[in-house]
Formats: C-alpha cells, structure tokens, sequence
C-alpha cells in the first residue's frame, strides 16, 4: 500500500480517536536508530529510512523533522503530502505546541516517546492547554495491513575470551555501586547496556548485534529480562518475560529509589515509578559510561579486528581499480562485493550498517543507500564515495574512503586535500582531559572553516565492541557537552559536500588513549586503529604542512606493514605504490 494511502487511513483514525495530532518517532521502544521491519512505523506512513527523524501528523499536515544528513534523502523518499523541517533540539515540540489550540488533542504511544520528552511535552501543552493521550495499542500498527510478524530469538552468550570482564563481576560492580547510592533498583533501557553487562548479544537486527530487551536489576541480585521473547527462561536461567508485563512488575517498587535514564527510558515506564510514588533516580551514570570504554584485551581484539577489516578493503579497492573500466560497475554491486570481501573473514557477522557506496552526486547525500535495481552504474569520471563497516566477533569497524578512477580537477583535489587536513588533525590531537567535544569538533573543522567550507554532520561518534555501529554519549560535534574518556572507541569523519556534484569524506576510527608526555595526566591523545589507505592522486601536497606530511606517510606505511603478509602478491605490490611517500 502506498505511503498517501496508509497516510490517509492514519488520519481516518485519528478522528476516530478524538484526537487532532500524532507523534511518530523514527525509533522503537528501545531508541535505536535500527529498527526491526515489524516496528518500522515511520517509514510505513512516510517512506522514509532515514536512522534519525520524528513525524507530526495532524489532520492537515504531515511534517518530517530530520537532521542534516539525512536532509537530500527525506526530499527524495517523501511525496508532496509531507514537509520536512530541521530536526535540533526539541524544535519539533515548538512546532506542535505553535500550530495545535488550546482544547486539542495529540496523541503518541508511550513505549515509543522517552522520559525526558514526556516532561518537557507536559511542560509546554500545560501551559497552552493541549491534552496528551496515551496510546498504548500504538494507531500506526492498527492501520497496518500485513505487518510482519513480532519474532525474536533468544541471545547468545559468547565465548570468555572475546571479553576482559565475565559477567558476573560486571554484576557485581554494579550492584556495589547502586549500594552506594541507596538504590533499590536499576532500570536498564538500553540494549547495548544490557548486552555490555551480561556479555551476550543478539540477532534481532540485521547490522545490530543487540539483544532487545529490558533488565530490572534488584538490589538483591536477582535480574529480570523483559522483551519480545517467548520464552521464560534465558542463558543462565535469567528470568524473560514478556516486556508489556514490565509496566506491572514495576508495582514492587512503591515508595522505593528506583533509577533510570530518562532520555532514553520510555514515558510508560517512567509514568508508572511516578504513579506509585516511587523516587525516581536520573543521574545514576554508572553503566552509561562503563559500557563505552574498552579494555585492554578487548581493545587487542579491537586492533586485530580492523587489521581485519584493512585487508578486505585492499582487496575490494584493488579488485574495482582493475576492473571498473572492463565492465559497468553498479554502486550496489560494489558494496555487495565489499561484503563479500569481508565475509572471507572467519570472525566476520554481518556489515554495521548499510553501505553507502554512492558515485558522483549521490556522494552528496550524506546517508546514500544504493537499492538494487535502482543504484547508478558508477562513473569512472566522478569521484566514488565509499561508506561501510562490519561486525565481527572482536569488533566493529566503520570507514569511509572517497576515491577518483581517472584525473581530477584542481578544485577537487584541494577540496579532497582540506578534508583530509581536518582528518589529521583531529588524528593527532592532543587535548585536555576535560575537553568538550564541541571544542573538539571545532578545532578539526578548522582546516575547512579557513576556506569557507564545513559539512552537516558530526565529526565523531562512539562505536561499540561487537555492538552498535553508533555508541553514545562519547560525540565530537557541534552540540556536544561530553567529555571523552580512555579507552573509547570514536569516529574521525570530516567531510564536503557539494549538493547535486559530490561528496567527500574520510573515516577512520580512533581510539582515546593516555598522552604519554603528559605529566600531570591531563591530557589524552588518539590511536588509529583503522588500516586503509587515502588517494594520493587526490592530494595537494602544497597544501599540507610538514607535519601532515609526516603523519600521512607513517600512517601509510602503518597501512602496508600491517596488511602486507595476508595479501596475494599482486594486491601487496598494489598497495605498496598506494602507500608510498608523497
């Protein structure tokens, strides 16, 4: 059924309802940015696939609020019936509070709007007398015609040498911990939290190795799962059920410290602590930030990893040079090949998320998917933007690389050149301890802002160990108030992007570690951990100093040493004149 009909049929049930607008978030109750097919509900009433976006529906409009990168996309999958707004901040809530009247109704479904958007909703519709109405049987799933169908697997515990800590320290830490806060129970809502923990994983999603689930931790000890799982028992003969029986369970906590994370803990879980007059705790940030920090064996696993990762990248770049002017190419043929590579690997999952392998202008849209029947053959006389990564079982990678086939202009080159100044500067930073990432970001884009030049995205994100491609809090952007911390795991990703020409940018990760010339132990500095090289046709050398110079030669022949001895001859003799010295 096409988008306008499901649209059309939404509002039939709003006005069933009694109610004038509807919330739709682009994710499930677990605030991922991937979803299951069965809970893609966004994506059903708009077209969109975008990871970040929120809808407001009423019975006249129909508004996508999304961010920068996924701006082009929206304009491509949305039809005539929706407008797309700048996604910042709670902008969306302005929006609504704006445009509904006093004695209006909206609506949205609980599970689906977090805790500390609950409140500020509460906050803004009080004042104008706007009604919230709680739909828990969820409208967009009522109109669903042929939804598919709610499985899930039970996880999978791992094998002790993939992990530093077992799982039952990590328990035991955590329990010390709320001890020490006189808590009598945590409530965890985040499934990288859970699987970090309890040192298990999933297969719910295709990119993401999460368990989805909710974990009550007691005081006691005793640890309770709630998901979409039917069974009763879980690995270790954790206790399942199934997660609308959560709302309930939480009765025993009348009057008891209960703590959660608002921001990311559902609305109904948060109304029912308030409900029974519970205190409720939200500054407990304890697994928040253990859960992003990797240790020293895991951090091994890390390198080895993307070691990994570096030698199916060699293989793909060789394989397409020698090959994109013998025959069409198409970009999903490209990124199939790719995974191909990967596969090779005997630790290898599945990717992290969706290739983007985009030619030309379709580098320009910063979350490009290539679909296969519709990709664009790729242009060996436009630049060739690569975007991937992939899931192993000791680690997860994430890189980007833009290439060229034949010469460029001058203008692309230099272009290409102030990306990759910002790429290494931020790759050999050194910076306070209590450096915000705003002020990170700010000193990387430097090398772009000098020409007049910036891009509509982060410049790093925190990745997990075998876990999500996007890890948070750690962030290097504009509008982060994070510190960062030893033994994270980020993204240095700065870009260009010229709308309807093309794109660039350069990806690796970066692991924060100690400065070991810092004397009073204030300042920390980044490992790449990433092995792939950059396009020297594409690089200005006048524009680089000497120190970049320096930095990019060590890096490349870190690139050939590392991946030399698990190449054929041929692809090793390649990537030898790919790393040489400039």
């Amino acid at each position: 059924m096409k988008q306008n009909t499901y649209l059309s049929k939404f509002r039939n049930a709003l006005k069933l309802n009694h109610l004038d607008a509807y919330i739709q978030p682009r994710s499930d109750m677990f605030g991922g940015e991937e979803v299951p097919d069965y809970d893609a509900r966004l994506k059903l009433l708009s077209g969109f696939t975008g990871s970040a976006g929120i809808a407001v529906i009423t019975l006249k409009k129909a508004i996508l609020f999304t961010d920068g990168r996924y701006t082009l996309q929206a304009r491509m999958q949305l039809n005539k019936s929706w407008e797309i707004h700048p996604l910042h901040s709670n902008n969306w809530i302005d929006w609504v509070t704006d445009h509904l009247s006093a004695g209006q109704n909206i609506g949205f479904d609980p599970w689906l709007v977090t805790a500390s958007t609950f409140q500020k909703l509460s906050e803004q519709f009080k004042i104008k007398d706007i009604a919230i109405k709680l739909d828990k049987k969820n409208l967009v799933d009522q109109v669903w015609i042929n939804r598919p169908k709610i499985t899930q697997k039970e996880p999978v515990r791992w094998k002790d040498n993939y992990f530093a800590v077992n799982a039952k320290n990590k328990v035991n830490d955590l329990l010390a911990e709320m001890q020490l806060r006189d808590l009598d129970a945590l409530i965890i809502t985040q499934p990288n939290q859970v699987c970090w923990l309890l040192n298990i994983r999933g297969n719910n999603l295709k990119y993401t190795p999460f368990f989805l689930g909710f974990l009550v931790v007691e005081k006691n000890g005793d640890l309770n799962i709630f998901s979409q799982c039917d069974i009763k028992y879980i690995k270790d003969n954790l206790r399942n059920h199934l997660f609308y029986k959560l709302e309930q369970y939480l009765s025993k906590f009348k009057n008891k410290n209960v703590a959660i994370n608002n921001k990311n803990c559902p609305s109904i879980i948060y109304n029912k602590l308030k409900h029974i007059s519970a205190k409720v705790e939200n500054s407990f940030s304890f697994l928040q930030e253990k859960a992003t920090i990797k240790h020293n064996k895991e951090i091994q696993h890390i390198r080895r990893c993307h070691i990994a990762d570096g030698v199916a990248l060699a293989n793909f770049f060789y394989w397409i040079e020698n090959n994109i002017k013998k025959q069409k190419i198409t970009e999903y043929d490209a990124s199939e090949k790719l995974k191909n590579f990967r596969a090779e690997n005997k630790n290898f999952i599945c990717e992290s998320f969706p290739t983007i392998a985009a030619t030309g202008s379709n580098g320009a849209i910063i979350h490009y998917r290539p679909d296969e029947k519709k990709s664009k053959i790729i242009d060996t006389k436009k630049l060739f933007l690569i975007d991937s990564g992939g899931q192993y079982f000791n680690g997860t990678t994430d890189i980007t690389r833009t290439v060229a086939f034949e010469k460029q202009s001058s203008q692309i080159i230099d272009y290409y050149t102030y990306v990759l100044k910002a790429h290494i500067s931020l790759a050999k930073l050194v910076f306070r301890t209590d450096a915000r990432g705003s002020e990170i970001d700010a000193i990387t884009r430097k090398a772009l802002w000098e020409q007049g030049m910036d891009y509509n995205h982060g410049t790093g994100h925190g990745v997990g160990y075998c876990l999500g491609v996007h890890e948070f809090p750690p962030t290097i952007s504009k509008n982060s108030d994070s510190v960062l911390m030893m033994g994270q795991l980020l993204s240095n990703e700065p870009g260009f992007y010229i709308p309807r020409k093309f794109g660039i940018r350069l990806e690796n990760l970066i692991l924060v570690k100690k400065f070991s010339n810092s004397i009073h132990n204030k300042f920390f500095c980044f490992e790449t951990v990433s092995f792939c090289h950059f396009e020297n046709t594409l690089i200005n050398k006048d524009l680089l100093d000497k120190k970049e110079v320096h930095w990019l030669n060590d890096y490349h022949e870190t690139v050939f040493h590392k991946l030399k001895n698990f190449l054929s001859q041929d692809v090793r003799k390649w990537l030898r004149n790919k790393t040489k010295k400039i």
